[in-house]
């Protein structure tokens, strides 16, 4: 955006510090200086300009998954063979698990309480 207006006369120029700043201190940018920047951009060669700025600068280099020095690829079936090859396995301690049930029947008597007293 700085080198498409670079040449932009000293008006403009102003008028996007304003809107810049009103949007840094989130304050309302005055009407004046919204129009002029937005009438500046909407020139035909300004149009035209920005749209070739962004055909060129907008155009995204995709590449395969080998880089310069390692291949994702690679590295990806690596680690799919050596940690997804065996079912998962979920184990809790015992204690936990009668810790869980535990705390499971004191809520629900704690409810059935509040739920008996409320009646």
């Amino acid at each position: 955006m700085t080198d498409l207006l670079e040449g932009a006369p000293a008006p403009v120029t102003e008028a996007l510090a304003y809107i810049l700043l009103g949007k840094l201190f989130r304050r309302p940018v005055p009407r004046v200086y919204a129009h002029r920047y937005r009438l500046y951009l909407n020139r035909r060669d300004m149009r035209r300009q920005m749209h070739l700025i962004r055909q060129i600068r907008g155009r995204k280099f995709v590449s395969g998954p080998a880089g310069v020095h390692h291949d994702l690829g690679q590295i990806f079936e690596e680690l799919k063979v050596g940690d997804f090859t065996a079912e998962p396995r979920l184990t809790h301690p015992l204690e936990h698990a009668e810790r869980a049930q535990a705390e499971r029947k004191k809520n629900q008597q704690v409810g059935q309480e509040l739920l008996h007293h409320e009646r």
